[in-house]
């Protein structure tokens, strides 16, 4: 099993098509997607990226990905 490198918050920002604050919040919530703490850096996998997106689909059209994709941790 190949690893995929790890995004920083900005990459993964981009990915989600948020803003960085936006992603920061989150953290600071304990909702969003998982992330890993390297010292002061902080990143993020894309596989807990995909997780996060899929817990968060919602039928209705125009929703972003929602805060809490606590529900599968």
């Amino acid at each position: 099993m190949e690893q995929q490198p790890l995004l920083t918050e900005r990459e993964a920002a981009k990915l989600l098509r948020i803003s960085v604050q936006l992603l920061r919040k989150w953290r600071a919530q304990g909702t969003g997607p998982d992330h890993i703490k390297l010292g002061k850096c902080v990143r993020y996998s894309v596989a807990d990226i995909e997780l996060c997106v899929v817990s968060s689909r919602s039928s209705t059209i125009g929703l972003r990905v929602r805060q809490h994709c606590d529900s599968v941790r």
